[in-house]
């Protein structure tokens, strides 16, 4: 029952830049064009919460609490990480090796690109870049919005990647 109860307060700035800094040694170990993205889109997506809680675009015109608007950013940014993820898949489908030679495919062997993976890691690093993101988020507000599950899948996945 106590662990519970330290689990569940707010973190410190300790708890956050022990975080930043574990999540920054594991992307220093990828190869340096998936690091940057990795990076990049993780600074794009805190950019972007923080241009969404300051200018308050697509909020409900009710004034809501803090943790309901919180939450509801983190929404509005995991929709728009989804879209960016559909379209990814589209193009890594473009990668795969097999494609018919011709065919009534829109797409062929003669027509993909020659690199074969740039797709794809080029869209699981912004994937693992809005899961850094997010796992900081979790973390930043679970006093208010504590969900257990969320935070294992995010360390589950960024650990096997």
């Amino acid at each position: 029952m106590a662990l519970k109860c330290i689990i569940r307060n707010s973190p410190d700035k300790a708890e956050l830049i022990l975080c930043v800094a574990v999540l920054y040694f594991i992307t220093s170990c990828q190869d340096p064009f998936e690091a940057s993205v990795i990076i990049k889109s993780s600074l794009c997506f805190g950019g972007l919460y923080t241009f969404l809680r300051e200018t308050r675009v697509f909020h409900p015109r009710q004034h809501l609490s803090y943790q309901i608007e919180a939450e509801w950013r983190s929404r509005q940014l995991a929709l728009i990480h989804a879209v960016i993820l559909t379209v990814g898949s589209v193009l890594c489908f473009l990668e795969w090796p097999n494609l018919p030679e011709q065919g009534d495919w829109f797409i062929t062997k003669a027509t993909r690109s020659s690199n074969e993976a740039f797709y794809t890691c080029l869209f699981t690093s912004i994937f693992l870049g809005y899961l850094h993101w997010d796992l900081l988020w979790l973390i930043y507000h679970k006093a208010d919005n504590y969900d257990l599950s969320s935070m294992v899948h995010h360390v589950l996945y960024i650990s096997i990647s």
